[in-house]
Parts: C-alpha cells; sequence; structure tokens
C-alpha cells in the first residue's frame, strides 16, 4: 500500500487539529469549574443572577441608606475578593422581582430581603422639582416609586460578572 506524502500530512494535521480542539475544550471546562468553584465559595454572602453577583448579607435586611450613603457604601465594599461593587440600577433591582409571589415577591435565591423598598441609583427622568428623586423597588409587592434623595431604604449592592474566563 503505497500512500501519498500530502495524504500523511493531512492526516497528521487532522489528528492535531482533532487533539488541539481537546485539549482546548479540557482546559475550558476547568476554567469554568474554577469560575464557578469561586462563585460558590461566597454563596452564603452573595447569590448570581442573570450574570450579576449580589450581595446577600444580614446589613441588606437590617440597614437603611440614603442614596450618597450607598453609593459610598457600595464603593468601598470588599466581598467575594472583589472590590467593584456598585449601587444597583432601577432595571437591575427590578429583575430580582418574583410576581408570582409576594411579602416578599423576590426570586427565591436571596435570603436576607425585608418586605419594603430597596434604593436604587437610578435618577427620576426630568424633574420639575429642584429636588432629586431615585427609584425604589418595593419587594413586599413589586411596585416602584421615586423618592427623595435623603430619605433611607434598605441597600444591596451588585457587581457584574467578568467575562474573561476562569474569573468571576
Amino acid at each position: 500500500m503505497n500512500i501519498s506524502q500530502n495524504k500523511i500530512d493531512n492526516l497528521i494535521k487532522q489528528y492535531v487539529d482533532t487533539h488541539k480542539q481537546k485539549e482546548v475544550q479540557r482546559y475550558e471546562n476547568f476554567l469554568q469549574m474554577q469560575r464557578e468553584t469561586k462563585i460558590a465559595k461566597y454563596a452564603d454572602k452573595t447569590f448570581v443572577h442573570n450574570n450579576l453577583m449580589w450581595q446577600d448579607q444580614k446589613i441588606n435586611s437590617t440597614q437603611k441608606m440614603n442614596i450618597v450613603e450607598l453609593k459610598v457604601y457600595c464603593r468601598d465594599l470588599v466581598l467575594a475578593n472583589r472590590k467593584d461593587w456598585r449601587a444597583p440600577s432601577y432595571y437591575e433591582l427590578m429583575e430580582l422581582i418574583d410576581y408570582t409571589k409576594s411579602n416578599p415577591s423576590t426570586i427565591a435565591k436571596i435570603k436576607n430581603i425585608q418586605s419594603d423598598f430597596y434604593l436604587s441609583s437610578s435618577k427620576q427622568a426630568k424633574e420639575k422639582s429642584k429636588e432629586k428623586n431615585y427609584w425604589v423597588v418595593d419587594f413586599q409587592t413589586g411596585v416602584s416609586d421615586t423618592r427623595n434623595e435623603s430619605e433611607q431604604f434598605y441597600i444591596r449592592c451588585v457587581r457584574t460578572l467578568s467575562n474573561k474566563k476562569g474569573e468571576y
């Protein structure tokens, strides 16, 4: 049996390409497992929902703050070995609502929650008065409203999960 050198080269290339793809897939699986392990390590203090990592500690059901206090608190928060925490937007808070439930009307992942208003970092658009109003979300019924910046509400910080492989 006589096989051409070109055929041999193609078979070798095909073998190497297939083997390389398997190695790459194994490495990507390893990185994903590392990411999930890191996230799971902090599951008693955080939860993940829609590619966001949320703070879930006792302070989230006991402490009220105004918007300035919330922004400073989240900026200074170090949790899950991360420093990139921030105050959530109105839309991010609304993603935590489960309208099939009430008192609290939240997704099941949240442990530390009050059936009350939580403060967002989103300002009310086109305000007529000189006062600044921010959106708040009521986790008792799932409704939202705007309130004055000086008022205090329950708080929860959030961070965006990394898109880098192996990072969280």
